[in-house]
């Protein structure tokens, strides 16, 4: 259920256990490789890596299916 996963994924980034939370992401794009809250947070850990340029492709991703998603 992929809102339980995004929640899992957001709790591991607030314990800053960035790795565990890419892995549930990768759970999250087995099942839906379009998923924009999926590409939002890879973009947000990459941000906080300071892979800028990483975090911009997934934010772009992230806004593929909405442009203006308020999320």
């Amino acid at each position: 259920f992929i809102p339980s996963l995004v929640m899992v994924a957001e709790e591991k980034m607030n314990e800053e256990s960035y790795d565990t939370a890419l892995e549930v992401m990768n759970e999250i794009e087995k099942i839906n490789p379009k998923h924009p809250s999926m590409w939002a947070l890879r973009a947000a850990i990459a941000h906080l890596a300071g892979r800028y340029q990483e975090e911009g492709s997934h934010r772009m991703k992230a806004l593929e299916p909405w442009s203006l998603n308020p999320e």
